[in-house]
């Protein structure tokens, strides 16, 4: 059963990865309650780890994007749920960076002791093939990115490891039910592949027990899956997946044509697979979307496939394939355009599930799909180093020129004004500005406006206004994505108090505080000059100025009704 194994496996892989996300982050580790990693979605995902700690994440709400109310949808639910203990003590930052450091160990663990179950090969291989699938490019991108449910990559070996289970125990069918549920409400990518994995898996059961009872246990696995599943349906809705109002803004497949893939590209090219660098983002705030399998991997897999000993061969080979085909996407693509004959897109087979009532076009990020490509690789190299004596050096080799490109594909800026190019690992993290003034704007009598006005090519603005509304404790009018087009009451709140030169317009409609982040006064429209001749000298002068509009009507806190009761917003009580 070679559980003693399994367990060593897992937690070599667990220390291994947590000692090297710990490099990619630091300092953050030392850090975790005052200081942020600097990337498109980390903030956010803190603020929405503290508004669950106020219970406000069902409904609607004008937490942020104050004054609208806006509908909440939320994905990610088990970190968020796991993180909510941790909350208590570490506060909302600290236990979102603790999460973002380790759920990549966990994954690492998970796919260990999946190996060590499923091969012959050995504790220490096994530990450092775990490492290179939890650190695969698509996951160090991720990681890049502070993409907090789509690091939860350990849905697939667990996923597995359940539906073998499965098979034979309660136990295991009630264990496949409960991970399905929780994969569906924290990454609904990961989980649309794992009625997928299943389907794999019950082909390869269906080797060694064919018939109709093999049939019967099969297709039993699958209903569970499903069962679980659907609960969340209305997550891949196509009414509810395009949220016209949400404060978070799921992404949805773009117009497919022949001719140039959008950027990010939302699908693997075939080039990008084989590990062709990415058009690198433009800064810190711009999302990676990286596909590449990993040349070393690649190189082992294959040969996985017809050497080695254990189990894994023909479940690692159509994981391999599988989730190349779902990296992919609906259409061909190769070095940045979709191919085709004529006007007409060289279709894939995608397309045909999607045709059949699949939901995998709701999203649209289909380069997603190359870590379960990943984890047949890895299920493959563990296959083909079984049994040999010289394994784990192989391994450790390996890992090293894995993490090697992945590093390379994924530690890049180029500024789109000059060119200038930036090395990015260790990812920049910085300290949270003015932390103590924050804490001193905390109450209930009105929310924070937050300057420079985010706009469509600013979209990033959000995060940081977020990140402050943990601390401040006020509804904000920033948002995680870009600010939705179309009537904007704080615009006109404020146009209408520079006009008529008094806050009063502002007061009304329910601002206390306005911040202006001090590095960005001459991008900021209006800048403190024009605040100032209109509302006198800020009240606080640093890395954010801030000018106190005096007591307002709450015209739409968005159910948030009361200061915390101990210790500073976003922090653990003393």
């Amino acid at each position: 059963m070679r559980s003693r194994p399994a367990l060593v496996a897992s937690v070599g892989a667990f220390v291994a990865g947590s000692v090297l996300c710990a490099v990619l982050l630091w300092p953050l580790p030392i850090d975790l309650g005052a200081s942020h990693l600097v990337s498109p979605f980390a903030d956010s995902h803190a603020w929405v780890l503290d508004q669950l700690g106020l219970g406000e994440v069902f409904g609607r709400s004008c937490a942020a994007g104050f004054p609208e109310e806006r509908e909440v949808r939320l994905i990610g639910w088990v970190p968020l749920l796991l993180g909510q203990p941790l909350a208590w003590i570490l506060g909302s930052l600290g236990a979102t960076n603790l999460m973002l450091w380790l759920s990549l160990p966990v994954s690492a663990a998970a796919t260990a002791w999946l190996l060590a179950r499923w091969t012959a090969a050995d504790r220490i291989t096994c530990a450092l093939l775990g490492v290179a699938f939890a650190c695969c490019p698509t996951l160090l991108a991720t990681l890049a990115g502070g993409e907090l449910p789509k690091l939860q990559a350990w849905i697939f070996p667990l996923g597995l490891l359940a539906l073998d289970a499965a098979r034979t125990t309660w136990r295991g069918r009630l264990a496949l039910a409960a991970l399905g549920l929780g994969a569906a409400f924290t990454s609904p990518y990961y989980a649309l592949a794992l009625p997928l994995c299943a389907g794999v898996v019950a082909l390869v059961h269906l080797r060694s027990r064919p018939g109709v009872r093999g049939l019967a246990e099969s297709a039993g696995l699958l209903a569970i899956l499903a069962l679980a599943m659907a609960p969340a349906g209305p997550y891949y809705a196509a009414d509810r997946a395009g949220g016209g109002d949400a404060i978070f803004q799921p992404a949805r497949r773009a117009p497919m044509s022949v001719g140039a893939l959008p950027h990010p590209a939302p699908v693997a090219s075939v080039d990008a697979l084989l590990g062709v660098a990415p058009r690198a983002p433009g800064s810190l705030y711009g999302p990676q979307h990286v596909s590449a399998l990993g040349t070393a991997l690649v190189g082992l897999g294959l040969l996985g496939l017809v050497v080695g000993r254990g189990r894994g061969r023909w479940s690692g080979g159509a994981l391999m394939v599988g989730g190349t085909v779902l990296a992919l996407g609906p259409a061909l693509a190769w070095n940045g355009a979709w191919l085709g004959l004529g006007d007409r897109l060289l279709l894939l087979p995608v397309t045909i599930l999607e045709m059949l009532g699949y939901p995998t076009s709701r999203g649209g990020l289909y380069y997603r799909y190359a870590v379960v490509a990943v984890l047949g690789l890895c299920l493959l190299g563990a296959r083909a180093l079984a049994g040999r004596r010289w394994a784990p050096v192989a391994a450790a080799l390996l890992l090293g020129a894995h993490l090697a490109q992945g590093l390379w594909l994924t530690g890049r800026t180029v500024s789109p004004q000059d060119g200038s190019s930036s090395w990015t690992w260790p990812r920049p993290v910085e300290e949270v500005a003015d932390l103590e003034l924050l804490a001193t704007l905390a109450g209930d009598d009105g929310a924070v406006y937050e300057l420079p006005i985010q706009g469509p090519t600013d979209g990033h603005l959000g995060q940081g206004a977020l990140l402050r509304a943990i601390f401040h404790g006020r509804p904000t009018t920033g948002l995680p994505r870009d600010r939705m087009r179309g009537p904007d009451p704080a615009r006109n709140a404020l146009e209408a108090a520079l006009e008529v030169g008094e806050a009063a317009p502002l007061t009304k409609r329910g601002f206390r505080y306005l911040l202006l982040l001090a590095d960005l006064d001459w991008y900021s429209d209006p800048d403190s000059a024009a605040l100032t001749e209109v509302f006198g000298p800020p009240v606080h002068e640093g890395a954010l100025l801030v000018w106190d509009l005096g007591p307002t009507d709450q015209s739409c806190l968005g159910g948030r009704s009361g200061a915390r009761e101990s210790g500073s917003p976003g922090r653990p009580a003393q």
